[in-house]
C-alpha cells in the first residue's frame, strides 16, 4: 500500500485487501481490523518465496532478465 496525503493505492487483489485491513486497522484499531482478517479467513501464504529478485532462485531471475516476454507476453 502506498499512502500520499489523503490517497491509498494499492495494485493487485491481495494487495487491494491488505490496504482495506490496515485502513480499518488505522480507523477503527487493530482488534477490528484482526476481526475482519478472521472474519473473511485471510490468511494468504504465497506457494514459492519468489516474490523478489532477492528471494527469488538466480536462475529464474537471470531468465526473466533475459527474455521478460516469459511473463510480460
Amino acid at each position: 500500500m502506498r499512502a500520499s496525503r489523503c490517497r491509498r493505492r494499492s495494485a493487485g487483489v491481495s494487495a487491494g485487501v491488505d490496504m482495506a485491513l490496515t485502513m480499518a486497522g488505522r480507523i477503527a484499531g487493530d482488534g477490528v481490523a484482526q476481526a475482519l482478517q478472521l472474519g473473511i479467513e485471510y490468511d494468504p501464504r504465497p506457494p514459492y518465496a519468489a516474490g523478489s529478485p532477492r528471494t527469488a532462485p538466480a536462475p529464474v531471475v537471470a531468465a526473466l532478465r533475459a527474455n521478460p516476454a516469459l511473463v510480460l507476453g
